[in-house]
This record gives C-alpha cells, sequence and structure tokens, in this order.
C-alpha cells in the first residue's frame, strides 16, 4: 500500500512535526515561520512539515527573497522601504533580519482605533508603499502579492515592504499570489506577470489603508472575482485619495513614480528611483 495514501486518510498515523524554536514566536505564514531571537534581530524560517512539495517551496523562496533582498542593497543600501537583513544561513535556509516592533500593517491597523490614526498617516503609507514598489520595479522585480500584511510598520510609523520571496525578479515565475480582493480582473496566474499587477495591487492597499477595510470585505471571493472581472468596484467617490485607486484599478498608471506623485502631500523624495521601462 502506498503510505503516502495510508497517512493521508488515517490522521491518527501522520507524524507529528516538532519545531525547535530559535526565539520568541512573532509570525507564522503559510511558508515560513517568524521569530526574534535573543539579539532583538527577527529571523525567518522554512516551515517544516508538509508535503515535500510544500517544503520545497518554502526553501525556494527564502533563497529567492535572499537573491531580491541582496540586488536591491546592491544599488540602494539601506533605503528606508527595505528591510535590513544581517545573516543568511544556507544550511536551513533562514534569514535574518531587523526587528520592526509594531508588526505588519494589516495586524497594526485592525488593532488600532481608526479614530488614532491621522489622515496624515495614512497619506503618508499611501507614499511610503508606492516608493517601495518604484524601487523593486526599477530593478524588474515585480513583488506579486501587494497587500497589507507584506508591509511593516517601524517604531516611527513608516512602512518598509517585506515578504520578497514569492515575487519575480527578471521575469522568472512567482511563487505566490495576491488575494483576489488584490489582484487584476482577469488575473492568469499562469501568465508571466506584470509591472501593472502590482500597480492594480497598490490600488486595493491604498483603499484599505484609507478606509480600513479590504475592497468589497464580507463578500465571497468567487463574487468578488466576478465583480472585477466585469469592471466593477467598490465605489471611492468619498474616499481620501479615491481618484488615485481608482485609476490604478483602471489601469490608468504606468509606473509606481506616477502613483507616487499623484498622491497629495509628497514627502522627500531623493531615495526614489526612476523607472527601468518594462520590456515586452
Amino acid at each position: 500500500m502506498d503510505i503516502g495514501f495510508l497517512l493521508a486518510n488515517n490522521p491518527i498515523l501522520q507524524p507529528e512535526v516538532f519545531y525547535i524554536t530559535k526565539g520568541e514566536f512573532v509570525h507564522w505564514g503559510a511558508t515560513a515561520v517568524v521569530e526574534r531571537l535573543p539579539s532583538g534581530a527577527i529571523i525567518k524560517s522554512p516551515v517544516l512539515g508538509g508535503s515535500p512539495a510544500e517544503m520545497d517551496i518554502g526553501r525556494r523562496k527564502m533563497q529567492v527573497e535572499l537573491h531580491v533582498y541582496r540586488r536591491i542593497h546592491e544599488d540602494y543600501p539601506d533605503h528606508p522601504r527595505i528591510p535590513k537583513i544581517i545573516h543568511w544561513y544556507p544550511a536551513t535556509c533562514c534569514l535574518s533580519m531587523e526587528f520592526l516592533e509594531n508588526g505588519n500593517l494589516a495586524e497594526f491597523m485592525e488593532r488600532t482605533p481608526d479614530c488614532d490614526i491621522s489622515l496624515d498617516l495614512r497619506l503618508r503609507w499611501a507614499k511610503h508603499a508606492a516608493e517601495a514598489l518604484q524601487v523593486l520595479h526599477s530593478l524588474h522585480i515585480i513583488h506579486c502579492d501587494v497587500v497589507p500584511r507584506n508591509f511593516l510598520v517601524d517604531s516611527e510609523l513608516n512602512l518598509k515592504i517585506c515578504d520578497l520571496g514569492g515575487g519575480s525578479m527578471n521575469g522568472i515565475a512567482p511563487l505566490a499570489m495576491a488575494d483576489v480582493r488584490y489582484l487584476p480582473p482577469n488575473y492568469d496566474m499562469t501568465a508571466r506577470p506584470l509591472l501593472s499587477d502590482d500597480l492594480f495591487s497598490i490600488g486595493s492597499l491604498i483603499y484599505f489603508i484609507m478606509t480600513g477595510k479590504h475592497p468589497y470585505e464580507g463578500r465571497r471571493k468567487e463574487w468578488v472575482q466576478h465583480l472585477y472581472d466585469t469592471g466593477r468596484f467598490p465605489d471611492t467617490a468619498n474616499v481620501i485619495c479615491g481618484d488615485v485607486i481608482k485609476k490604478c484599478w483602471n489601469n490608468e498608471f504606468e509606473t509606481a513614480q506616477a502613483i507616487y506623485d499623484a498622491l497629495p502631500f509628497r514627502p522627500n523624495a531623493s531615495c526614489m528611483p526612476q523607472l527601468v521601462a518594462e520590456t515586452a
């Protein structure tokens, strides 16, 4: 009898996976676990357990993330929108990075009363997200999963983009995909990812920043997909930056720089790179 079939159909026979912790638990994701080391840094490790294919994807995502961070730091060392890497552990495919105490944007906004998040802060976050994407896109890196949980909030409430292991660098196939609310209409997961996919996603991200809700929050994903595919998006008439959001969803921006420029209250943009044109 096939041992895989036996284990899958007999939960009692499934082996337990014991994980040796490296520090204080921070977050458990689909393919990686994040802990805080005694040094104060965080360490991101592939999730153990699951099928061999799932564990392989976890290791590959960590390797891709390392290559992406190294590529960014070559051109933009110490960029304020990119977390700092500290060390790579090749034997275990673990990556240690700076610790950002306020966690990711989704969790931060969930635990912070809406009235305590000022308009100026929301506008700053929108600018930071566009700035971070511009950095990636200038290096032919497409994030592919531009959602609130993939932006970290530092001690001064600035944003840094994270979880870069699922994206596409120089045209390679991505290992991650955003939620349907952050994907463009008629999205084809088998097609080569485009910069425009990220530009659509940032529209949904800005919507979340300004409203505290995901687009069509509460509706079934299948219905959201149908609405998007027929060109029907949430009403943004009474949403701050609603015109920018709508243009993102209607594919009216060609670059993240253009989105950055369209957003009000422009901060210091000295770190903004110029976009390398997308090739066919």
